[in-house]
């Protein structure tokens, strides 16, 4: 669905950190992960290349 497109995935995945993000507050909001560990997992390895 996304083979040629890394943006439109990196959006939908950015929806996705949206929403667990939204229920991780909710859910356990004293024991959240560190925001650059959600960025990863949902939308940083989408990128071609990694993070340096």
């Amino acid at each position: 669905m996304y083979d040629d497109d890394l943006v439109g995935l990196a959006v939908e995945m950015a929806g996705y950190l949206f929403e667990a993000t939204g229920d991780l507050v909710r859910l356990n909001p004293d024991e959240m992960p560190e925001p650059e560990a959600l960025f990863t997992r949902f939308v940083g390895w989408t990128r071609r290349t990694p993070f340096t």
